[in-house]
């Protein structure tokens, strides 16, 4: 498992947070998800994130999260961020702080419920698929919390194709989810911040990873 540094993100990484203590609404989470990773943001560049944390959506510099982080997981998307999936990134991020996008607390809480309620109508949900392509979603008039806004962020720049919305609402996904859906990536590695090291049973040790990938089809910094 390889560490990484800051300066090897990119933009459209997603960043699942691992903190040293817990708070109780983190603690939560992790019993809800069964992970330890109870928080998750999309890259930016230029050292930004963004984020949906209490009370709201909102940018702010990866380097103020790293005081309360132990481990920062880095998954990256086998689809090229390309200029115009960076731009409609940059575009969704100044849309939701133009909406004073708030955080979706009753999301959080009920998040296993609604995930159990999701798997449970998979048959009816594709049946109805065809009838729901045309909905408009309004990604940029909701509220959101850490990884369902990740989530929208990739149905906005168009790795989950509209098609494939309604099998991909944001509310139904956890931070630790994440890891174990392609869709959202491959994990690139990790970020140490206090040097604490991965334990054995971490999760990212049994997500894919980029480094056991043919690099001759495709490389870990995103490139064709």
């Amino acid at each position: 498992m390889q560490r990484i540094d800051l300066k090897d993100l990119m933009i459209g990484d997603i960043l699942i947070h691992q903190p040293t203590k817990p708070k109780m609404h983190q603690k939560k989470i992790s019993e809800a998800s069964n992970s330890a990773y109870t928080h998750a943001s999309v890259y930016l560049g230029d050292d930004m994130v963004l984020e949906a944390n209490p009370p709201q959506v909102r940018t702010r510099n990866i380097k103020d999260t790293l005081g309360s982080e132990g481990i920062i997981g880095v998954l990256r998307s086998q689809a090229v961020f390309t200029p115009d999936r960076k731009k409609a990134l940059q575009e969704f991020a100044g849309e939701l702080l133009g909406n004073n996008a708030k955080y979706d607390i009753l999301g959080a809480l009920k998040y296993t419920r609604l995930r159990s309620r999701h798997i449970n109508s998979l048959l009816d949900i594709l049946s109805e698929r065809a009838d729901r392509e045309n909905n408009d979603f309004n990604f940029d008039k909701r509220k959101y919390f850490c990884s369902a806004l990740v989530v929208a962020c990739y149905c906005v720049v168009g790795i989950i194709d509209k098609t494939a919305y309604p099998l991909y609402p944001p509310e139904i996904h956890a931070p630790g989810d994440l890891l174990h859906d392609p869709t959202f990536g491959w994990v690139l590695g990790y970020i140490d911040v206090h040097g604490i090291g991965l334990s054995k049973d971490d999760p990212l040790r049994y997500g894919t990873l980029w480094s056991e990938q043919d690099s001759k089809w495709w490389d870990a910094t995103g490139h064709v």
